[in-house]
Protein backbone atom coordinates (compact mmCIF):
# COMPACT_ATOMS: atom_id res chain seq x y z
CA UNK A 1 0.00 0.00 0.00
CA UNK A 2 1.23 3.57 -0.56
CA UNK A 3 0.25 6.90 1.17
CA UNK A 4 1.11 10.32 0.58
CA UNK A 5 1.89 12.75 3.50
CA UNK A 6 2.52 16.79 2.82
CA UNK A 7 3.65 19.40 5.36
CA UNK A 8 3.46 23.34 5.08
CA UNK A 9 6.34 25.19 6.23
CA UNK A 10 6.66 28.97 6.52
CA UNK A 11 7.72 31.26 4.05
CA UNK A 12 10.32 31.59 2.69
CA UNK A 13 10.43 27.54 2.22
CA UNK A 14 7.99 26.15 0.36
CA UNK A 15 5.64 23.15 1.26
CA UNK A 16 6.78 19.73 1.29
CA UNK A 17 5.62 15.87 0.47
CA UNK A 18 6.77 12.38 1.19
CA UNK A 19 5.03 9.03 -0.62
CA UNK A 20 5.48 6.14 1.07
CA UNK A 21 5.43 2.23 0.29
CA UNK A 22 3.37 1.07 3.16
CA UNK A 23 4.03 -2.92 4.37
CA UNK A 24 1.72 -4.51 7.55
CA UNK A 25 2.79 -7.16 9.18
CA UNK A 26 0.62 -8.35 12.28
CA UNK A 27 1.32 -11.17 14.66
CA UNK A 28 -0.68 -12.19 17.51
CA UNK A 29 0.03 -9.32 19.88
CA UNK A 30 1.81 -7.10 17.26
CA UNK A 31 0.65 -4.75 14.19
CA UNK A 32 4.24 -3.67 12.19
CA UNK A 33 3.42 -1.05 9.91
CA UNK A 34 7.08 -0.11 8.28
CA UNK A 35 7.44 2.76 5.51
CA UNK A 36 10.02 3.42 2.93
CA UNK A 37 10.19 6.45 0.61
CA UNK A 38 8.68 5.82 -2.67
CA UNK A 39 9.13 9.24 -4.04
CA UNK A 40 8.99 7.95 -7.69
CA UNK A 41 5.48 6.53 -7.30
CA UNK A 42 3.50 9.03 -8.43
CA UNK A 43 4.12 12.52 -10.43
CA UNK A 44 5.34 15.14 -8.49
CA UNK A 45 3.01 18.29 -7.58
CA UNK A 46 4.83 21.63 -8.44
CA UNK A 47 3.33 23.49 -5.56
CA UNK A 48 6.08 21.06 -3.24
CA UNK A 49 9.22 19.90 -2.75
CA UNK A 50 9.07 15.93 -2.51
CA UNK A 51 11.45 14.54 0.07
CA UNK A 52 13.42 11.90 -1.30
CA UNK A 53 14.82 10.12 2.12
CA UNK A 54 12.21 8.81 4.84
CA UNK A 55 11.89 5.50 6.61
CA UNK A 56 10.06 4.99 9.71
CA UNK A 57 7.56 2.63 11.48
CA UNK A 58 4.27 2.32 13.90
CA UNK A 59 4.62 -0.64 16.54
CA UNK A 60 1.30 -1.33 18.27
CA UNK A 61 1.84 -3.69 21.16
CA UNK A 62 -1.00 -5.18 22.43
CA UNK A 63 -0.34 -4.85 26.35
CA UNK A 64 -3.47 -6.20 28.03
CA UNK A 65 -6.92 -7.19 27.21
CA UNK A 66 -8.17 -3.61 26.73
CA UNK A 67 -4.48 -1.59 26.10
CA UNK A 68 -1.74 -1.73 24.21
CA UNK A 69 1.46 0.67 23.37
CA UNK A 70 2.44 2.64 20.74
CA UNK A 71 5.97 3.13 19.23
CA UNK A 72 6.76 5.38 16.04
CA UNK A 73 10.22 6.04 14.75
CA UNK A 74 11.03 8.02 11.38
CA UNK A 75 14.09 9.61 9.92
CA UNK A 76 13.37 11.65 7.12
CA UNK A 77 15.12 14.35 5.41
CA UNK A 78 13.45 17.71 4.44
CA UNK A 79 14.92 18.77 1.30
CA UNK A 80 16.64 22.18 1.95
CA UNK A 81 15.06 23.11 5.37
CA UNK A 82 17.23 23.38 8.66
CA UNK A 83 16.39 20.19 10.71
CA UNK A 84 15.55 22.56 13.79
CA UNK A 85 12.68 23.61 12.03
CA UNK A 86 11.73 20.69 10.65
CA UNK A 87 12.07 19.16 13.60
CA UNK A 88 8.93 21.29 14.90
CA UNK A 89 6.64 19.78 12.40
CA UNK A 90 7.74 16.27 12.54
CA UNK A 91 7.36 16.09 16.11
CA UNK A 92 3.93 17.43 15.80
CA UNK A 93 2.80 14.82 13.20
CA UNK A 94 2.53 11.32 15.31
CA UNK A 95 1.02 13.71 18.37
CA UNK A 96 -1.54 14.07 15.97
CA UNK A 97 -2.00 11.48 14.42
CA UNK A 98 -2.56 8.96 18.09
CA UNK A 99 -4.76 11.96 18.75
CA UNK A 100 -7.19 11.62 15.39
CA UNK A 101 -6.87 7.82 16.17
CA UNK A 102 -7.89 7.40 19.67
CA UNK A 103 -10.93 10.09 19.14
CA UNK A 104 -11.98 7.29 16.11
CA UNK A 105 -11.34 4.72 18.52
CA UNK A 106 -13.15 6.18 20.64
CA UNK A 107 -15.90 7.08 18.56
CA UNK A 108 -16.01 11.05 18.53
Amino acid sequence: MFGIHAMKFPFPYKNRDIVYKMVKTVTENEILVSYTNAASYIPLNNDFVRMTVSEGYWKFTKTGENSSTIETCSYNETAGIPGWMANLFMIEGPTKTMANLRAKVEGK
